[in-house]
């Protein structure tokens, strides 16, 4: 972890720095955290009352200490220090960088002897103490006193390297379809595991789909969670992470997942293997209609929405049949498929399942028994989406000006590969809806076209118009009509 500095300049404070000051008798020393400040260092100072220019005696002992402890559930690796001096004349405070017993790195400021010898970058490895302590300390022979000038160490940036084994561990076993065998996915499948680790935290779960990563969430901690780390334990020691996988990229058929838990660190545990299927070819309902699933929109079989919502199938069908929605995108080419979740039907044999919002849609109600290949289903139910679409348009164009620009775009998605045709209405009182320009969108939905209203004078109301497609899975529907003043 980084403390002051990252590696591309970019300041942090020195989190995880803790100092202690001791300033004896008579002493004045400081400690301070500038990493954020213009100075941009850790700062260890004995500075005298009177100002950087004035001459002090500091007590002996007197000291001021940085000092950083390794979290629970890790060790030093090393540690570095970009560091600094500032001295002059023979005042006796002395740097110095101890392992436990063992002192790693001494020198006395006097006459610059440390930034003559120690100025620059050093790494301390291996290091084995679980604290690395760095600190400048009045030692004057037969506890004398140290007279001098302003003494200060100046730290510009501190790299710890912690070592953490410990890889993160689940605290209940995952769940979701993704992990679950027991029914075949379809569409997005999800999976959910609880985590803990001692060290550095819970940094990612990914799931593997037949040796392959194909997703990873990853828990950001707010910001702190990300490489280069800047503190001790950057990510939570305990978290619940959620992946999920578009089995559309998979074929039908049998698969192996595996979730794989990250922490900071770099360490993993598995679990699974699970075995799983894909089942995302069209579904089959078995001929005919199952008189014993009853099923309707609100209050009829078909429904006509101005705009795409959510909305509910309800009716009754054998207390406690599992029930699946068996849906169709009123596209040419398009089967029907099991989506959403199962939902139960209740002990009086109601049920409530619920229907996404999206396109114009053919509905059923499925319920496939135990060893059945195909589903059980209720009658056919049509769910009708009108298209949005947008239109902007100028609201005066002068006489014999160049042609006018018209601006749209499609709402809610599906666009054709090549685009959907958008018909350019135009209307004057006691006169019907004309089309003037026929334009095509592009993949995205938007469109654009110009128009030169030739001779034409008076107020026009101008619409944008969709027409029915067999590619685009919407009804006919019509913008806001806009009012434009020509001449």
């Amino acid at each position: 972890m980084y403390a002051c500095q990252l590696p591309d300049g970019s300041p942090v404070p020195a989190e995880g720095w803790t100092v202690a000051l001791n300033p004896g008798a008579n002493g004045f020393v400081n400690g301070y955290d500038g990493c954020r400040d213009a100075a941009g260092v850790m700062t260890l100072e004995h500075f005298p009352p009177g100002g950087p220019s004035a001459t002090y005696s500091w007590s002996n002992g007197s000291s001021a200490t940085w000092a950083f402890q390794a979290p629970a559930g890790t060790s030093f690796a090393a540690v570095s220090l970009d560091r600094s001096f500032s001295s002059s004349g023979a005042n006796h405070i002395v740097w110095q960088v101890d392992d436990g017993a063992t002192r790693r790195e001494y020198c006395e400021y006097a006459g610059g002897g440390c930034a003559g010898t120690l100025g620059g970058s050093v790494r301390f490895a291996p290091w084995s103490d679980p604290r690395f302590t760095m600190s400048q300390t009045c030692a004057a022979a037969g506890g004398a006193e140290c007279p001098g000038p302003v003494t200060a160490t100046y730290v510009s940036r501190a790299v710890v390297e912690l070592r953490d084994d410990e890889a993160p561990l689940p605290t209940a076993p995952p769940s979701g379809a993704l992990v679950d065998g027991s029914r075949p996915m379809t569409g997005r499948a999800e999976a959910t595991l609880a985590l803990r680790d001692a060290g550095g935290g819970i940094a990612s779960v990914a799931a593997e789909v037949d040796g392959r990563v194909l997703a990873t969430t990853a828990d950001p901690n707010a910001g702190r969670c990300r490489e280069p780390y800047s503190a001790p334990v950057p990510c939570r020691l305990a978290a619940t992470l959620t992946v999920g996988v578009d089995t559309g990229r998979l074929p039908d058929g049998p698969h192996r997942v595996r979730l794989i838990a990250r922490d900071a660190a770099g360490n993993t545990s598995v679990q699974g293997p699970f075995d799983v299927t894909v089942r995302n070819t069209p579904v089959a309902c078995s001929t005919g209609v199952n008189g014993a699933i009853a099923a309707g929109l609100p209050r009829k079989r078909s429904l006509t929405q101005r705009r795409a919502r959510a909305t509910r199938i309800r009716g009754t069908a054998p207390a406690g049949a599992e029930l699946r929605l068996i849906s169709r995108v009123a596209r040419r080419g398009d089967g029907f498929r099991a989506i959403g979740a199962t939902v139960r039907a209740g002990a009086s044999g109601r049920y409530s399942l619920p229907v996404p919002k999206g396109p114009s849609r053919s509905l059923r109600v499925g319920w496939r028994r135990a060893g059945a290949p195909d589903f059980s289903c209720s009658r056919r139910l049509t769910l009708k989406v009108r298209a949005r679409v947008s239109l902007r348009a100028p609201r005066r164009v002068p006489a014999g000006a160049p042609r006018a620009r018209f601006r749209g775009r499609l709402r809610g998605g599906y666009v054709p590969r090549r685009g959907k045709l958008v018909l350019l209405q135009g209307r004057q009182p006691g006169r019907g809806w004309r089309t003037f320009r026929a334009v095509r969108t592009g993949r995205k939905g938007r469109f654009s076209a110009r128009y030169r209203f030739s001779g034409a004078r008076g107020t026009f109301r101008v619409r944008a118009r969709v027409p029915a497609d067999g590619t685009y899975p919407f009804a006919p529907g019509t913008s806001r009509a806009l009012s434009v003043r020509v001449g």
